[in-house]
């Protein structure tokens, strides 16, 4: 097994120095990249694909279904509700939307 080696000679010394750098760290960042690139494609595999038939489930507040009534409730009794606006019949306040 052979190592790069980089020599680099230092002004104050008559002998270089010599850093060596392991054939692994290539394989280690190829590694990495591999890594990534696969969660990139899984990620993306992961969406519906192209072509594919539509769900049968409606869209949310789908304009042709019947919206639901709106209730009004106390904001000091929530057990007051009613399903038009109007007074608490124990403390006289405003019934708002309720959400």
């Amino acid at each position: 097994m052979t190592m790069n080696t980089v020599s680099t000679p230092k002004p104050d010394c008559q002998v270089p120095t010599t850093e060596t750098r392991h054939p692994a760290s290539a394989y280690l960042r190829r590694g990495i990249i591999a890594t990534v690139l696969t969660g990139l494609f899984v990620a993306g595999c992961a969406r519906d694909p192209v072509g594919a038939a539509p769900s049968a489930a409606p869209a949310p507040n789908a304009p042709n279904e019947p919206s639901k009534a709106t209730t009004y409730k106390c904001p000091m009794h929530p057990n007051v509700t009613s399903d038009k606006p109007g007074k608490c019949p124990e403390c006289g306040m405003n019934l708002e939307k309720a959400p």
